[in-house]
């Protein structure tokens, strides 16, 4: 649904990634159906991988992108350096790096680009004057976000879980699934939450 919307608005790029509040992780049926509705409509599809994957998951993802690489795919997002480094010798599509790497500067700029990035999303806290000066120095083609929420941090510890879920019991009843949920700060401030497919609790502004 949220592929054919983006299509419908005009988007040229779609990166396809695990929602929150699922417990489904991508498979391939469900890669190879985007791919098909994408190559209909010439837009291109980028897997993006998750932010965070502990030593416990990390091997069995990347037999996942093993798989994953023998489709079709046009780019694959990565959101950490061990998941960059791995698919650097896995497959020769675009490799694009997301903001959650934290590029501020010029310097990791040209490193991205020495380790075969080939397209790379700025840090969000850059003011404009710095993504100019940054622009100015690197002839490569870089990319800022522009609208819509942003993770604030992320948590291995999940709330709703831990007074929802009985995890006191190591038993999750998945509340994420059932739930809407948000934090409220000492000031009032309320912030959304998800959790991911690993369980990763992401605090949103």
């Amino acid at each position: 649904k949220s592929l054919q919307e983006a299509i419908q608005s005009g988007a040229k790029n779609f990166y396809l990634k695990e929602f929150l509040n699922s417990k489904a992780k991508l498979d391939l049926q469900v890669i190879e159906k985007a791919i098909e509705i994408c190559n209909k409509k010439d837009v291109k599809l980028i897997l993006s991988t998750p932010r965070i994957i502990h030593n416990m998951y990390f091997e069995q993802y990347m037999s996942f992108l093993e798989n994953v690489f023998s489709l079709p795919l046009d780019g694959i997002l990565v959101s950490n350096l061990g998941v960059f480094d791995q698919v650097r010798s896995m497959t020769s599509i675009p490799i694009y790096t997301d903001f959650h790497l934290n590029v501020a500067n010029s310097q990791s700029v040209a490193f991205l680009i020495e380790k075969r990035a080939q397209r790379i999303t700025l840090s969000p806290e850059l003011t404009m004057k710095q993504i100019k000066d940054i622009n100015s120095k690197c002839n490569f083609p870089l990319e800022v976000l522009v609208h819509g929420v942003l993770p604030l941090m992320v948590s291995r510890h999940c709330i709703l879980g831990s007074l929802l879920g009985e995890r006191a019991q190591k038993v999750c009843s998945k509340p994420c699934l059932k739930y809407r949920a948000r934090l409220k700060d000492r000031k009032g401030i309320s912030f959304p939450i998800g959790v991911d497919a690993y369980c990763n609790m992401h605090i949103f502004n």
